[in-house]
């Protein structure tokens, strides 16, 4: 009982802390895409401070770190997430519910595309970094996945909770899908950029990712035909298509994960197996 309320204590105070930081008032910015990069930029300054600083409280435990980025994670996150969104997208246009228009020019397009991706690391780090590493280390790797995917959701209040069951499940179930990356990775650089991906490429290209309103998008991305293939307003994050896949590949890298710790568990066990 002790443990559950020092940790819900911890997380509480991570995530106030980090809303403190967050809502501290803005300087006045004319330009939309140096007013929206800011806005990007405090909340990742906010949850990379409460970060260092609650690791720094658990005197540097290596065990509360977010997961290395690697080589390999990397390569894994971009070949997933291409399958991930690419999966989306070709079974939907496959079904003939899409339609593209443009290109159109974007203004400062780099500086909203780096907007994007500090957007992403944002919630990546508050998601997937300390909070998910300590309920991860006080209970175990389920209990962390489906906690701080709960909290991912809640992040995304306004887009789920307005949009029906199906925005709800199928980004409960991408939260899960890019935990299940980085476990089977090791590696924190495995979501960050599927997520990067699914934002970027997603959102600010295609249009077909709900983004804040003022992101601009350089393709149109129009579907139609049934809400429930489609998304409706939410579009491919209340898709039953991108639901499916991502249980489908979601499970597949569980298996994998579980099959890659049973023969690390049986290589330590018995001398005679050399180790991976």
């Amino acid at each position: 009982m002790k443990r559950t309320i020092l940790t819900l204590l911890k997380i509480i105070g991570f995530v106030v802390g980090w809303g403190v930081i967050t809502s501290l008032p803005m300087p006045e910015i004319s330009d939309a895409a140096l007013w929206r990069f800011v806005a990007e930029l405090q909340p990742l300054v906010a949850v990379f401070l409460m970060t260092l600083l609650f690791w720094l409280l658990e005197k540097r435990d290596p065990e509360l770190a977010p997961a290395p980025i690697t080589g390999k994670g990397s390569l894994a996150g971009f070949l997933l997430g291409i399958l991930w969104l690419g999966g989306a997208v070709l079974a939907l246009w496959l079904m003939d519910t899409i339609t593209f228009f443009g290109p159109r020019h974007i203004s400062k397009l780099p500086i909203w595309i780096l907007a994007g991706i500090l957007n992403v690391l944002m919630q990546e780090l508050l998601v997937r970094g300390y909070l998910y590493q300590l309920i991860k280390k006080e209970y175990n790797v389920w209990v962390a996945a489906i906690g701080t995917s709960g909290l991912f959701v809640a992040f995304h209040g306004t887009q789920v909770f307005q949009g029906g069951w199906l925005p709800f499940v199928t980004l409960l179930a991408a939260s899960l899908l890019m935990t299940a990356a980085m476990e089977w990775t090791g590696s924190f650089a495995a979501p960050l950029l599927m997520h990067t991906l699914w934002n970027v490429v997603g959102g600010i290209v295609l249009n077909g990712v709900v983004l804040a309103s003022d992101y601009p998008h350089v393709f149109d991305m129009k579907l139609r035909g049934y809400d429930l293939l489609t998304g409706g307003d939410a579009k491919l994050e209340g898709s039953l298509i991108t639901l499916l896949l991502s249980v489908l590949i979601g499970g597949i890298l569980c298996g994998l994960t579980i099959e890659k710790r049973k023969s690390k568990s049986s290589s330590a066990q018995d001398p005679d197996v050399p180790s991976a």
